[in-house]
């Protein structure tokens, strides 16, 4: 009987632990979202200020430490060759990042094919508009993460006492 206790309450950790992984999910995306707005304010720095080009700006971004979560810029950088237009080796890089969501994707896509495509002024325009469609992405997350991350951690435990109580 004591043995079986045990089980059971190990097996409303688990599922406990199993709803507290899901909402940390949908925090680490509200995280690199934020991330990704940062990188948009720095690239716009970064053009405004020192007149980089695309090669450049991705060099930057890679040697500051915060950026390591993104995993599509260290992509890019590895896909960047003599022959292959930056454009080609960002939409590449943003096509195998399995952490970035389609419409992520679509938006940093679009970002990619405006950089280095127009004057300094026209950059800047392209790039606050970006920076707002990505403060509404970071706005969608925060609405998602307060509706569903409170279910997935209630439905985790919920679930594992559940099951408890059927093997009881």
């Amino acid at each position: 009987m004591m043995l079986k206790l045990i089980g059971i309450m190990l097996l409303v950790c688990a599922t406990g632990y199993a709803g507290i992984s899901a909402s940390t999910l949908l925090k680490e995306h509200i995280t690199r979202l934020e991330l990704t707005r940062k990188m948009i304010d720095e690239i716009t720095i970064l053009i405004r200020h020192k007149s980089l080009t695309v090669t450049e700006i991705v060099d930057e971004l890679i040697s500051n430490s915060i950026y390591t979560e993104l995993a599509f810029l260290q992509i890019v950088k590895s896909e960047i060759a003599p022959g292959i237009p930056f454009h080609t080796a960002w939409i590449n890089a943003i096509k195998k990042d399995s952490k970035l969501l389609v419409e992520e994707k679509i938006e940093l896509i679009s970002l990619g094919n405006s950089l280095g495509s127009s004057d300094t002024e026209g950059q800047m325009s392209a790039l606050t508009i970006y920076k707002d469609k990505f403060n509404l992405l970071i706005k969608k997350a925060n609405e998602n993460y307060d509706k569903k991350g409170k279910l997935y951690r209630s439905l985790g435990v919920l679930s594992g006492v559940f099951v408890a109580i059927l093997l009881i």
